[in-house]
Protein backbone atom coordinates (compact mmCIF):
# COMPACT_ATOMS: atom_id res chain seq x y z
CA UNK A 1 0.00 0.00 0.00
CA UNK A 2 3.05 2.14 0.23
CA UNK A 3 3.37 2.41 -3.50
CA UNK A 4 -0.10 3.85 -3.31
CA UNK A 5 1.26 7.30 -1.61
CA UNK A 6 3.85 7.57 -4.54
CA UNK A 7 1.99 6.76 -7.10
CA UNK A 8 -1.25 9.05 -6.24
CA UNK A 9 1.70 12.19 -5.68
CA UNK A 10 3.83 11.06 -8.94
CA UNK A 11 -0.06 11.06 -10.83
CA UNK A 12 -0.97 14.54 -9.41
CA UNK A 13 2.85 15.90 -10.03
CA UNK A 14 1.78 14.73 -13.63
CA UNK A 15 -1.31 16.83 -13.64
CA UNK A 16 -0.19 19.71 -12.20
CA UNK A 17 2.94 20.00 -14.41
CA UNK A 18 0.55 19.68 -17.69
CA UNK A 19 -2.01 22.44 -16.66
CA UNK A 20 1.22 24.78 -15.21
CA UNK A 21 2.65 23.86 -19.27
CA UNK A 22 -0.85 24.18 -20.98
CA UNK A 23 -1.39 27.80 -18.86
CA UNK A 24 2.57 29.33 -19.70
CA UNK A 25 1.81 28.71 -23.45
CA UNK A 26 -1.89 30.46 -23.22
CA UNK A 27 -3.70 27.11 -24.35
CA UNK A 28 -5.90 27.08 -20.97
CA UNK A 29 -6.53 29.58 -18.07
CA UNK A 30 -6.80 27.41 -15.06
CA UNK A 31 -5.95 29.07 -11.88
CA UNK A 32 -4.53 26.27 -10.01
CA UNK A 33 -3.96 28.81 -6.86
CA UNK A 34 -7.39 29.36 -4.70
CA UNK A 35 -7.83 30.63 -1.54
CA UNK A 36 -6.25 28.21 0.58
CA UNK A 37 -4.68 25.96 -2.02
CA UNK A 38 -1.96 25.65 0.76
CA UNK A 39 -4.26 23.56 2.92
CA UNK A 40 -4.14 20.64 0.05
CA UNK A 41 -0.46 20.16 1.53
CA UNK A 42 -1.97 18.87 4.86
CA UNK A 43 -5.23 17.42 3.36
CA UNK A 44 -3.49 14.76 0.40
CA UNK A 45 -0.95 13.50 3.12
CA UNK A 46 -3.19 12.63 5.38
CA UNK A 47 -5.74 11.10 2.39
CA UNK A 48 -3.06 9.00 1.50
CA UNK A 49 -2.03 8.09 5.35
CA UNK A 50 -6.02 6.72 5.83
CA UNK A 51 -5.65 4.84 2.70
CA UNK A 52 -2.26 3.16 3.73
CA UNK A 53 -3.40 1.84 6.87
CA UNK A 54 -0.30 3.18 8.98
CA UNK A 55 -1.35 5.91 12.21
CA UNK A 56 -4.89 6.02 10.62
CA UNK A 57 -6.01 8.38 13.46
CA UNK A 58 -3.11 10.66 12.86
CA UNK A 59 -4.49 11.03 9.03
CA UNK A 60 -8.17 11.22 10.20
CA UNK A 61 -6.54 14.47 12.28
CA UNK A 62 -4.72 15.79 9.70
CA UNK A 63 -7.82 15.48 7.46
CA UNK A 64 -10.07 17.48 10.13
CA UNK A 65 -7.39 20.26 10.37
CA UNK A 66 -6.84 20.29 6.59
CA UNK A 67 -10.54 20.48 5.85
CA UNK A 68 -11.33 23.23 8.28
CA UNK A 69 -8.48 25.57 7.48
CA UNK A 70 -9.66 25.03 3.71
CA UNK A 71 -13.26 26.04 5.17
CA UNK A 72 -12.17 29.04 6.92
CA UNK A 73 -10.34 30.22 3.99
CA UNK A 74 -12.90 30.10 1.89
CA UNK A 75 -14.80 32.04 4.02
CA UNK A 76 -17.40 29.69 4.97
CA UNK A 77 -17.41 29.88 8.52
CA UNK A 78 -15.24 32.34 10.74
CA UNK A 79 -12.72 32.13 12.84
CA UNK A 80 -14.80 32.84 15.96
CA UNK A 81 -16.82 29.73 15.75
CA UNK A 82 -13.63 27.61 14.95
CA UNK A 83 -12.18 28.52 17.79
CA UNK A 84 -15.65 28.87 20.18
CA UNK A 85 -15.56 24.96 19.01
CA UNK A 86 -12.15 23.50 19.30
CA UNK A 87 -12.04 23.03 22.72
CA UNK A 88 -15.59 20.87 22.81
CA UNK A 89 -14.68 19.15 19.54
CA UNK A 90 -11.13 18.17 21.02
CA UNK A 91 -12.70 16.59 24.22
CA UNK A 92 -14.98 14.92 21.64
CA UNK A 93 -12.22 13.76 19.73
CA UNK A 94 -10.46 12.63 22.74
CA UNK A 95 -12.99 10.68 24.52
CA UNK A 96 -14.19 8.95 21.24
CA UNK A 97 -10.36 8.23 20.93
CA UNK A 98 -10.37 6.62 24.22
CA UNK A 99 -13.59 4.38 23.52
CA UNK A 100 -12.26 3.07 20.84
CA UNK A 101 -9.12 2.07 22.23
CA UNK A 102 -10.91 0.52 24.86
CA UNK A 103 -13.06 -1.38 22.70
CA UNK A 104 -10.68 -2.90 20.96
CA UNK A 105 -8.69 -4.07 23.99
CA UNK A 106 -11.47 -5.95 24.41
CA UNK A 107 -11.78 -7.76 21.57
CA UNK A 108 -8.57 -8.28 21.71
CA UNK A 109 -9.01 -10.76 24.92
Amino acid sequence: MEKLGVIVFGIILIIVGILVGLNLFGITNIDLFFKGWWTLFIIIPSIITIINGKHKIDGVVGLIVGLILLILCQGIISYEVVLKLSIPLCMIGIGVDILIKNLLKRNKK
